[in-house]
């Protein structure tokens, strides 16, 4: 048995490597050595069923990115054992190690794995890390000797030796310089300076052309606009609806409620809260109450007198009986859908709705709704949840019976069922006449909005000379220039509100691309307004991005508030310390290109 924690017996290899075992080299064979192992194997696998298994012994490795399968495996094996050993599994694919191990490659090249007294450091000190009360990993490779976990000492050595050789390779290439801390200290000043500005929206509505209706771009804006993702629509169903008229039936019902049908459900109901009479404010007492007085109990409430709730009754009665009128004819429509479903139109439907007394809507289009992506998260824990449709005039109804599912087909009619409309309910049913599947609305439908967005686009190059033009005019006037020229007759045209702003020194603000739909040049932190001789910028109007009328903010410094310097150490450290692995994320970013092709 090998003990991981002390060094094996003999001398170890010398040279850029030494110190760290190696893969036995291989030698060759005889041929009445080859024929040997051979019918060893074919006896074995005889005794003990090995069968199928000779094929995949003689088929070669695969290799991946020039690391044969062999090297994988050995580096992912101890690896696993290590991992269980460590309660730190490490879950890697074949690319992943095949990568590491040409970084290992390039590293021994360079002379970065360690070895001898430092690798023993190492080593050592891998040992002696704490996994937690009190326990090391050397006690922890200790009490797996002798298991299927078991990893020698030599095993161990190696690994620790890539590792810390791919990690100095790393390092070498992503050295930065350190950061005093007087940078933490600007740093700080950098977030919290304020910089207050004048600020001035334009836009291109003065400058939109009218668009013909068979202006050929339509159809080509339209195509891009589809190929960016716009106007795309959910499946969608029209369906004919019979349902129960409820301002007809309850004002029906109003003139059949009697006197004692009021009388018995205000007798019933007028203990309830709606029904009581606002409660006096209590008497001030005059002397103090004693300890351990128990408060005074509130008065029960009064009922206000039926001659002031009579109408909230009879509204309620009448809704109530409306809604079991509706539900009567709903059940009775129902009774006739088996004769009814699978026809070839609705007529028949139309016409026994209206028998029971039913009213109709015909070629109503209903949209699939969207599921909550809450909903669908918990959805393990509380069901499925049906989907809540939007009927035009007639409320929210929740889909029940499938609606949108693929096994309706038109001519499906629905069981009963009921919409809501706030607190009133509305019986109905439903018959699927078309459906439609999830897509792009017709040019027809969306045609408005695709000449809107060509007259911006078209006004976008002349909007923004002439925003060009303001910003010269206005910029020559020094100081508070752009709130003077906006307000002259000059200026009057746009029709722009001057607003003040403060705005944080580092927000980055980002000028209008040169034309639509190109990248927008690179931005400029609001700091960089406040200079002598008050810059004007014309930046993107972020808020409004998706508007189809060109837009820009004219922006002017009127000011800077400076942030009181730093003066705690710690906190001052800490941004340094930011600043510095932000420059080490960039020259990452830098080498990145360089190590993909090592590891490819």
């Amino acid at each position: 048995m090998t003990d991981p924690t002390k060094e094996p017996a003999g001398s170890l290899p010398s040279g850029p490597t030494a110190g760290i075992p190696q893969l036995p080299k291989s030698t060759q064979l005889t041929f009445s050595q080859h024929v040997f192992i051979w019918l060893l194997i074919v006896v074995v696998g005889v005794l003990f069923g090995m069968g199928g298994s000779m094929g995949s012994l003689m088929a070669p490795s695969q290799d991946s990115h020039g690391v044969s399968q062999r090297e994988i495996e050995v580096r992912r094996d101890v690896d696993t054992r290590l991992g269980k050993v460590l309660n730190n599994p490490r879950q890697q694919t074949n690319d992943d190690y095949a990568k590491f191990i040409k970084l290992v490659w390039v590293a021994q090249k360079a002379g970065l794995q360690p070895s001898g007294h430092a690798l023993d450091q190492l080593v050592d000190d891998f040992l002696d890390h704490d996994l937690g009360q009190g326990r090391t990993v050397r006690a922890a490779l200790i009490d797996a000797q002798g298991s299927d976990n078991e990893v020698t000492h030599d095993e161990l050595k190696r690994t620790i030796a890539e590792d810390a050789a791919v990690e100095a390779f790393r390092e070498r290439h992503n050295a930065v310089p350190a950061v005093p801390l007087g940078a933490g200290a600007g740093l700080d000043m950098v977030d919290n300076d304020k910089i207050q500005v004048q600020s001035a929206l334009l836009n291109a509505s003065s400058l939109l052309q009218p668009v013909k209706p068979d202006d050929p771009e339509i159809q080509t804006t339209y195509e891009t606009l589809r190929s960016q993702g716009k106007f795309t629509q959910q499946p969608t169903e029209t369906v004919t609806v019979a349902y129960g008229d409820m301002p007809a039936l309850i004002s029906a019902a109003k003139a059949s409620i009697t006197p004692a049908q009021i009388q018995a459900y205000y007798d019933a109901h007028k203990a309830e809260p709606r029904f009581a009479q606002p409660a006096a404010a209590p008497a001030p007492s005059t002397t103090p109450a004693k300890p351990g007085t128990p408060p005074v109990a509130a008065p029960a409430p009064i009922p206000k007198p039926l001659a002031q709730v009579r109408p909230e009754i009879i509204q309620t009665l009448a809704e109530e009986q409306a809604v079991r009128q509706a539900k009567a004819a709903t059940k009775a429509l129902d009774a006739d859908a088996e004769d009814l479903e699978g026809q070839k139109d609705n007529l028949s439907f139309i016409d026994e709705a209206k028998k029971l007394g039913l009213a109709v809507k015909t070629n109503l289009v209903i949209e699939q709704p969207t599921r909550d992506p809450m909903m669908e998260r918990y959805a393990q824990y509380m069901g499925s949840q049906p989907l809540m449709i939007e009927l035009a005039g007639l409320g929210q109804l929740r889909d029940e019976a499938g609606l949108f599912n693929a096994d309706k087909e038109p001519g499906f009619i629905s069981r009963p069922l009921t919409a809501s409309q706030g607190p009133l309910e509305v019986p109905l049913m439903l018959r699927l006449e078309t459906r439609t599947e999830a897509g792009f609305k017709p040019l027809s439908a969306v045609k408005n909005e695709v000449i809107r967005h060509l007259q911006g686009n078209r006004a976008y190059a002349p909007f923004m000379a002439a925003v060009e033009q303001v910003r010269d005019a206005a910029q020559k006037l020094g100081p508070n220039g752009l709130s003077t020229y906006l307000s002259s007759p000059a200026g009057r045209g746009w029709h722009a509100q001057v607003s003040s702003e403060t705005l944080p020194a580092s927000q980055m603000l980002t000028p209008p691309p040169a034309s639509l739909g190109l990248t927008p040049p690179d931005g400029h932190v609001a700091a960089s307004l406040a200079l002598a001789d008050h810059p004007i910028l014309v930046a993107a109007d972020d808020e409004d991005a998706d508007s189809d009328i060109p837009q820009v903010k004219l922006l002017q410094s009127s000011g800077y508030v400076s942030a009181p310097a730093t003066a705690a150490l710690d906190k001052r450290a800490k941004l340094a310390h930011q600043y510095r692995d932000a420059l080490k994320n960039f020259s990452y970013t830098l080498f990145q290109p360089e190590m993909t092709k090592i590891t490819q």
